[in-house]
């Protein structure tokens, strides 16, 4: 009987020490698991950030490209009324304006070429930069 027991302690204390020792192994893996599960939430809190982040952005990228199209648009319309606030006179044979300033001569050129009861105000008159040509020759289209 005695050697019976002894036999049983024995096993029953190996049992004991490979129990132990996976005990311990799967406290480490437990330690691990808690680790890398800390690690993924803050990992998913993160990118839940990036995700809400970037829908704002695409919200605010949306609505400038709106705000860049009306600003074109304006910007086009208010070319377009710049031009047709210009007149451009042809056939003025150049040193015309010699007597006085450009924008005055040429108002007063204006009232009487068109019998206007009135001097027409303008802003500015300038000639366009060319090289001066011989008298008698058209000026270019």
């Amino acid at each position: 009987m005695g050697a019976i027991a002894n036999s049983e302690k024995r096993i029953l204390d190996r049992i004991d020490s490979k129990t132990n020792t996976l005990n311990d192994k799967i406290d480490t893996l437990r330690e691990d698991m808690v680790k890398q599960e800390t690690r993924l939430k803050d990992v998913e809190s993160g990118l839940n950030e990036y995700s809400d982040r970037t829908v704002e952005l695409e919200s605010d990228v949306g609505q400038l490209k709106l705000e860049v199209a009306r600003l074109t648009s304006k910007l086009d319309d208010l070319e377009g009324r710049q031009r047709r606030c210009n007149a451009r006179i042809v056939g003025v044979k150049e040193g015309f304006e010699s007597t006085g300033k450009p924008a005055d001569v040429i108002a007063t050129m204006l009232k009487d070429v068109l019998n206007l009861g009135f001097t027409p105000l303008l802003d500015r008159a300038h000639r366009l930069r060319e090289i001066r040509r011989p008298d008698g020759d058209p000026p270019p289209e």
